[in-house]
């Protein structure tokens, strides 16, 4: 877990120094496409764990590899499952070798520790977004609706001229120092009370600002941002990312003013006066994570960027977008297949065997790593063996299956030397379940006699005896299910009807090599007498002999028989 954080962590931060240097590269562009790049890339960011399962390993690092603790083996553990037409195969217990990788304990005491201090970290991160929220809400929920007819009129025609296709709710707090915007599907504007005495020429440049945040969904980004921040709380690259998303967000939202045909000198002057009048250079606005137009942080580098006339301001096109999101892709799918620290490989090879030890072809070994849930499946050949090479070493979880066997799941730790084990196969047992419709007692106090006598042993339609088996030769694997030729409907018994007992009775029991039916006994049952009826018909249930490699075995079977009043 360490060694994947720590790799995470890495490739987060190449990806965002890459962001980041491109952004500077384009300084002299629109903010806009700034933007665009940052997101992009803090986008693909939050998708690189995912990306992980899906892009293939380069297989190779770029730092040499951490000598981190290696996980302690256990045993293995063995699962039920598995398939036998007409009935089920179920496994046994069984128990798999385990290849133990090398390495003991690492000398760096504190490896054990990380990943505990990063769950500590995230949940403090995720609390102050959380917390952001809620003042956010809470400021909210004591505002009233805007009635003053200029804001109301200014703020329906912009979002017409923006595209913003929602209406937008202006809100009035009593807050002296609050002007953000945020939502997505309920956009919502927030402004101070004292904000209701502006001049027009304010109030259009203020609601422009505002609303170009929302037409551009930079509340969407700034809290995905913050949400990467949380998670990469130590992660400084990843706060510079943060901040200069925000920065160019409110830029961009400058450009969309200054295009309408305000001036720089202009602006600035009245970006100033507002800052002043809102209290934003003397206090802390209480609003976290919402879009604010005269957030202090920001006002130096705007102000510079609003007075210069060597600065692109046009808008983002479609084409400039797809090209953006084309190129961080094809940096970010590399960075995901790459290891950030090189991990030793490793082969792993067995044979895979049935009951009677001949080598079964065609089964299917996957194994899962635990920590990148990477997958690789490997065939068994002819002769039963399987090989898995140049893979990472480490811990995963292994799935040996084959149509009739019960499919063995186990987690095994490949070493760096590799290894080779033998997996012996086994049958499971033969489920059947049949349900059995009881009549209901009339209201004479009588039972109405069955259709047919369900004491009656009769031959199942279509059931004859096995044709002669071919030997296989030296393969093994081969399996004739069995064909049940004789069946026994389990008889209610009459005194039960009077109490309307029903349920479920399950029973086990083996079929033998010559096809009959021997060792029933109970499980579960709602009544010891239906226990009684079920184990007196299947005892007298005969198949024809399930046979492996043309040799009869004996299967073990399970049968369910659900009572049910009708």
């Amino acid at each position: 877990m360490t060694v994947y954080l720590i790799g995470l962590t890495l490739q987060v931060s190449a990806l965002a120094l890459v962001a980041l240097l491109v952004a500077a590269a384009l300084r002299r562009a629109s903010a806009a496409l700034r933007h665009w790049v940052l997101s992009a890339a803090i986008v693909c960011a939050v998708c690189l764990p995912a990306m992980q399962t899906v892009v293939p390993d380069w297989g190779f690092g770029l730092v040499p590899a951490l000598d981190l603790p290696s996980p302690e083996g256990r045993p293995a553990s063995a699962a039920q499952a598995g398939s036998l037409s007409p009935t089920g195969f179920a496994a046994a217990p069984a128990r798999l070798p385990l290849a133990q990788a090398g390495g003991g304990r690492s000398p760096w005491p504190l490896a054990e520790w990380l990943p505990a201090i990063w769950l500590v970290g995230v949940a403090a991160g995720l609390g102050l977004v959380a917390a952001g929220l809620l003042r956010l809400a809470w400021l909210a929920s004591r505002a009233r609706p805007v009635t003053n007819t200029l804001w109301r009129r200014l703020a329906d025609g912009i979002s017409a001229e923006l595209g913003v296709g929602r209406r937008v709710a202006l809100l009035q707090t009593d807050h002296p120092s609050i002007l953000v915007a945020w939502g997505w599907m309920r956009p919502r504007i927030l402004v101070s009370r004292d904000a209701m005495a502006w001049p027009a020429g304010d109030v259009a440049i203020a609601l422009r600002h505002e609303l170009a945040h929302i037409a551009r969904g930079d509340w969407i980004v700034q809290l995905l941002a913050e949400s990467l921040r949380a998670f990469n709380w130590f992660n400084p690259v990843v706060w510079m990312l943060s901040a200069r998303l925000r920065t160019e967000s409110e830029c961009a939202c400058d450009d969309v003013v200054l295009r309408r045909g305000v001036q720089g000198p202009e602006y600035a002057e009245r970006l100033l006066t507002m800052a002043r009048a809102l209290g934003a250079a003397r206090r802390w606005s209480p609003v976290c994570h919402a879009p604010s137009m005269a957030r202090r942080s920001s006002l130096e580098r705007r102000v510079a960027a609003m007075l210069s006339t060597r600065i692109s301001r046009s808008p983002l096109t479609a084409r400039s977008r797809a090209l953006v999101v084309c190129l961080t892709l094809a940096v970010a799918v590399p960075i995901a297949g790459l290891a950030v620290f090189a991990q030793s490989r490793t082969s792993f090879a067995g044979f895979v065997l049935d009951p009677a030890s001949r080598a079964v072809p065609g089964a299917r070994i996957v194994f899962t790593n635990v920590e990148t849930q990477a997958k690789h499946e490997v065939l068994s050949d002819g002769s039963g063996r399987f090989a898995l090479t140049d893979v990472p070493s480490g811990r995963y979880a292994m799935e040996v299956r084959r149509p009739g066997f019960m499919t063995i799941k186990a987690e095994v730790v490949l070493a760096d030397k590799g290894g080779e084990e033998r997996f012996q196969l086994k049958l499971g047992s033969v489920r059947e379940t049949i349900v059995v419709n009881v009549p209901s007692v009339p209201a004479g106090g009588t039972t109405a006699a069955p259709s047919v006598p369900a004491s009656a042993a009769q031959a199942t339609p279509g059931a004859a005896a096995a044709p002669p088996c071919v030997d296989p030769g030296t393969t093994g694997g081969h399996i004739i299910p069995p064909k049940k030729l004789v069946d026994v409907r389990p008889i209610y018994p009459e005194h039960l009807k009077a109490d309307k007992v029903a349920g479920t009775v399950t029973v086990e029991g083996v079929v033998g090599r010559e096809g009959t039916v021997h060792e029933l006994r109970v499980v579960d049952t709602p009544h010891a007498d239906l226990g009684k009826a079920v184990v007196d018909a299947v005892g007298r249930w005969a198949f024809t002999p399930t046979r492996l490699n043309c040799e009869p075995v004996e299967v073990a079977m399970t049968v369910a028989v659900k009572f049910e009043y009708r």
